[in-house]
């Protein structure tokens, strides 16, 4: 569905305009600027958009009435804005009228002065669809909305728009939903990402722990060293007691050493009285043969008990040698716990990395998966293309792509959102040269688009429709 003829009158800067396109797939509408070519896209922005497109003055400069008639062959669509004059004048018998022929009386007549004042009361618009039997629909704003795509009155709002939101614009236009993809290749993508630190983690941890290549795989026993120790104690409580009994052996024989000498003093100092101590030595002697006797056994006594704590000193083990042998088993088990902690750590990342490869394959499954389903996908043009973060245009991002070929490609999107009535308008026909105007004209005959462009020109030449002062010349 076309436009079949557009009229318009008193619509901004137009006075009246008539445009029939015929077969027509490009209607350019050219002229100087401000001369009123903006209103007559505007014209049908404001027939078949409705009030979110309409400003809030549409009505031409001094004009009460503006209308516009949109014939689509199916339907007609008829647009009317209006407003009044309202006057403030002091001779008035209301003093507030709507023009000064409908005062009754005495004033009716007057000439209005300085002291008369005007305003224009609010725009009112009123919008008609009728079929071509001359029904009416009851919501015709409704039904147009139905049938005018989203960029109709502005396809290149898609290529202004940001890479993401357009391809979102074009996954919609072809019907391709990535989104469970997407979900998807996100959580893996969020799995792997978790693997990877993970790894990251366990590598450092295995790079800063500690590895003693010569230690063997099991920790050494304390036990045969700790039995060693306990009976080399035993053995030297042994010791200590012989050498304590020996020391009381010394301890006896030096006494009876020392009685012995006191009585060879004392046999002396008898002797040199011996006179006067016969019989004290007379009791005396008796007793040396004994005092011999037991000195003799108290000097054995010793040697015997210095020899047997010599002895039991010389079979005690080493205690310094066998705490050294401690702190040796100490050490190697310390780096035996390592080395095993270290393989522990070394499995954990090895373990890891699968798990973060497995992640990979998931990522690339679904990449193959997308790519599958973007080779099925027929688009509205070709060279169109679509990525994660947004449009290509033969295979360069869509913001690369020329200004003629950005509006070529929007074009055929906004015509491929709703292709009922298949009518676009172009505002920035001006950076489309000739080649790029055929190409866009051979593009809309081949699919049956009306695109209606503004151009700036002073030449009527090329242009469908010339505007100036208003009207088409």
């Amino acid at each position: 569905m076309k436009i079949v003829k557009l009229s318009s009158e008193n619509v901004k800067r137009l006075k009246a305009v008539a445009v029939e396109p015929g077969e027509s797939s490009v209607v350019t509408v050219g002229g100087r600027n401000d001369q009123g070519k903006s209103s007559v896209l505007d014209s049908i922005a404001y027939a078949l958009g409705g009030e979110r497109l309409i400003p809030a003055e549409p009505i031409r400069n001094g004009e009460t009435d503006a209308k516009i008639d949109v014939d689509l062959g199916e339907y007609v669509v008829e647009r009317r804005f209006r407003r009044k004059k309202i006057h403030t004048c002091p001779w008035a018998l209301d003093q507030t009228y709507v023009d000064p022929h409908d005062l009754a009386g005495p004033t009716a007549a007057h000439e209005h002065d300085e002291d008369c004042q005007f305003r224009w009361s609010e725009m009112t618009s009123t919008l008609a669809v009728k079929s071509k039997d001359g029904a009416r629909y009851p919501s015709p704003q409704a039904l147009l909305d139905k049938l005018v795509g989203a960029l109709t009155f502005d396809p290149l709002a898609f290529a202004r728009a940001k890479p993401a939101e357009q391809r979102t614009t074009l996954a919609g236009v072809v019907g391709l939903d990535l989104s469970d993809l997407e979900r998807r290749r996100d959580a893996a993508a969020r799995e792997r990402a978790e693997r990877k630190q993970v790894v990251a983690v366990l590598d450092a941890r295995v790079a800063s722990m500690k590895r003693w290549p010569e230690t063997p795989a099991e920790p050494l026993p304390y036990s045969a060293v700790k039995d060693a120790i306990a009976a080399a104690a035993a053995e030297k409580r042994k010791a200590d007691d012989l050498a304590d009994d020996a020391k009381k052996a010394d301890a006896t024989a030096v006494w009876e050493k020392l009685t012995l000498h006191t009585a060879n003093e004392r046999i002396s100092a008898i002797n040199d009285h011996i006179q006067a101590l016969d019989r004290e030595r007379a009791a005396i002697l008796p007793s040396l043969p004994s005092l011999a006797d037991n000195a003799q056994k108290a000097a054995d006594a010793f040697d015997v008990a210095r020899r047997a704590a010599d002895e039991a000193l010389g079979a005690v083990p080493s205690v310094d040698d066998l705490n050294a042998e401690i702190a040796r088993i100490t050490a190697t088990n310390r780096q035996v716990a390592d080395n095993q902690a270290y393989e522990t750590a070394v499995a954990d990342a090895a373990a890891g990395r699968v798990l973060a490869a497995q992640s990979n394959d998931v990522v690339a499954k679904i990449a193959a998966e997308k790519v599958s389903r973007l080779v099925s996908v027929s688009f509205p043009i070709s060279g169109l293309g679509l990525t994660d973060d947004g449009v290509t245009f033969d295979g360069l991002p869509f913001e690369q792509a020329s200004q003629s070929k950005r509006i070529l490609v929007s074009a055929a999107v906004g015509l491929a959102i709703n292709p009922t009535i298949k009518v676009l308008l172009i505002r920035d026909g001006s950076l489309l040269d000739a080649a790029s105007l055929a190409s866009l004209a051979e593009w809309a005959g081949t699919n049956g688009a009306q695109v209606w462009i503004e151009r700036v020109t002073t030449d009527a030449d090329g242009v469908a429709v010339f505007i100036e002062d208003g009207e088409a010349r």
